[in-house]
């Protein structure tokens, strides 16, 4: 991880000297890592369950900012490092969940600070700050994010669901084999008939088809669902967040793992 500012007093306090500076790093996390992290790190699932970050390529990005990457196709690091966005403020620790670190002044060089691991006195996972206001985007960045671009889905589930498959180039076959769920189902689903589809199932095909998070909570909200914050729930829209790039498969041995029912049989 590449040091995201510069250290900055901190008003913690370990009985040295009084001197203590803390040290924010962008937590940037590979695809594969980013599940276990979240069941091993009480800080990060904390985090990430309150729900203002989605991941993109290795970042978790605050939720307003990334739907704004994510709709316009936009790079989220050369946009955090663009200096006509963000002057001399650093665009990945105003917007991306950051690791903390807390250490000691070096004596007698006080300017100079230990970078060891064995000398750090506590980690803790520290949510990103707004440093940037709306100044600070250009006119032709507004313009891009408020010109919308691309036809959107229809608002009943069967349409909505057809309209992904189309767009994600897969079948009814195809979407079958991702997720467990029989063809015939699908089917189903895409012409509305018989009953609503599982909120498992919609999780699953959202995950299944790749879509960004806010796409996925359309199509649960086509279906009728609105998530709640009981524990099941959480750990959906955990899902939906973070492992939207990984497959149902994945997420299910996962929520295996975790002691939670998988979203399919799959």
């Amino acid at each position: 991880m590449a040091p995201g500012a510069r250290p900055a007093p901190s008003k913690k306090n370990d009985n040295t000297d009084g001197r203590v500076f803390s040290e924010k790093r962008v937590l940037r996390l590979p695809k594969e890592q980013v599940l276990s992290y979240y069941k091993r790190h009480h800080d990060f699932r904390r985090a990430v369950d309150s729900g203002k970050y989605i991941y993109i390529d290795g970042l978790f990005v605050l939720r307003p900012i990334a739907i704004i990457l994510l709709e316009q196709s936009i790079d989220v690091h050369s946009f955090f490092r663009s200096p006509k966005l963000f002057g001399d403020k650093n665009g990945l620790t105003a917007f991306c969940l950051c690791e903390e670190y807390f250490f000691v002044e070096r004596k007698p060089k006080p300017n100079e600070l230990y970078h060891s691991a064995r000398k750090y006195k506590g980690k803790r996972i520290a949510h990103a700050e707004k440093v940037a206001s709306i100044d600070t985007i250009s006119q032709e960045m507004f313009r891009n994010i408020t010109s919308g671009g691309g036809q959107e889905p229809p608002f009943n589930f069967g349409g909505m669901l057809s309209f992904f498959m189309e767009l994600k180039d897969v079948t009814e076959e195809g979407l079958a084999e991702l997720t467990g769920i029989s063809d015939r189902t699908i089917r189903r689903y895409k012409n509305d008939e018989g009953e609503r589809p599982t909120l498992e199932n919609v999780v699953a095909i959202g995950i299944a088809l790749h879509l960004f998070p806010h796409q996925i909570m359309n199509l649960l909200g086509a279906a009728g669902y609105q998530l709640r914050k009981t524990p099941k729930e959480r750990a959906y829209q955990y899902l939906i967040d973070a492992a939207y790039n990984n497959t149902v498969y994945e997420c299910n041995e996962f929520l295996k793992k975790s002691g939670m029912s998988p979203l399919t049989n799959l």
